[in-house]
């Protein structure tokens, strides 16, 4: 079941643990999609606040 995140700080203690990190990049809005165990976060803003917030993950991170 997919979960929306709000939080930022959330969204970098989630991403530790992160099986799978799924970027989805528009114009001026991008979404990060994180797969944990069996669940689906998904963190949704601005393409620059979301690429610094991805900046700091070191796995793989598939772009859409």
């Amino acid at each position: 079941m997919p979960k929306q995140i709000f939080d930022s700080k959330t969204f970098l203690e989630l991403l530790e643990g992160a099986d799978k990190v799924v970027l989805v990049k528009r114009k001026e809005h991008s979404k990060a999609k994180i797969r944990k165990g069996r669940y689906l976060y998904t963190y949704s803003g601005p393409s620059a606040e979301v690429d610094k917030l991805i900046a700091s993950y070191k796995g793989n991170i598939v772009n859409l």
